[in-house]
């Protein structure tokens, strides 16, 4: 009988060419949301307020957040002489931030931006046994430096202080029989703080 040839070893089935790389997307527009505890040395040192804030940042870039936010301070006590008020302020914000990353995790914040706050003054006269309320419109400057902190993908810590300029002075004073007295003298600039926790969105 004829002798056939071995047949040649079976050929191990080599691994599937890798796939292509993928080709690069641009990174998607991101927002957050941050919300937390917020001091104010407005409208002076001796009637300091503490409050809360929030608000909402779109970053169409790694490197820059618009944003919108509110604040929502506790009514504070002014007394002088025969009158005693009760003064409020509601804040709304705009502003531009810049982002620069470093390290593992942090981020070097700076903010600019405009404040458009409403302001009420309830004031009891003692001596006349009435109560006037005066309200105004006190818009300003805001500018913030602070700290962000990634623990997680899904949140952050975030700290932000800075001053705000007053673009109206505003005074309240009362008289009786001829004799004038300031009740409330706003400051020009305010000491601003907050720490907050930022959630991004996306």
């Amino acid at each position: 009988p004829v002798e056939r040839p071995p047949a040649p070893p079976a050929r191990a089935l080599s691994p599937c060419p890798p796939s292509p790389c993928p080709v690069p997307t641009p990174e998607p527009s991101s927002w957050f949301l941050a919300a937390g505890g917020h001091f104010s040395s407005h409208p002076n040192w001796g009637s300091w307020g503490l409050g809360v804030e929030g608000s909402l940042a779109w970053s169409p870039w790694p490197w820059l957040e618009l944003g919108l936010g509110i604040e929502g301070l506790r009514g504070r006590r002014v007394d002088i002489n025969q009158v005693s008020a009760l003064y409020s302020r509601w804040p709304l914000h705009l502003w531009a931030g810049g982002r620069l990353a470093f390290g593992r995790g942090w981020e070097l914040l700076g903010q600019v931006g405009v404040e458009l706050a409403w302001t009420r003054l309830d004031a009891l006269l003692v001596a006349l046994e009435e109560v006037r309320t005066i309200d105004r419109f006190n818009p300003g400057l805001r500018l913030r430096a602070g700290l962000r902190y990634w623990p997680t993908r899904h949140f952050g810590l975030e700290l932000l202080l800075g001053p705000n300029i007053y673009l109206l002075r505003q005074r309240y004073v009362t008289g009786y029989f001829g004799r004038e007295d300031t009740v409330l003298s706003m400051q020009t600039v305010s000491l601003e703080t907050s720490l907050r926790l930022v959630v991004p969105l996306e």
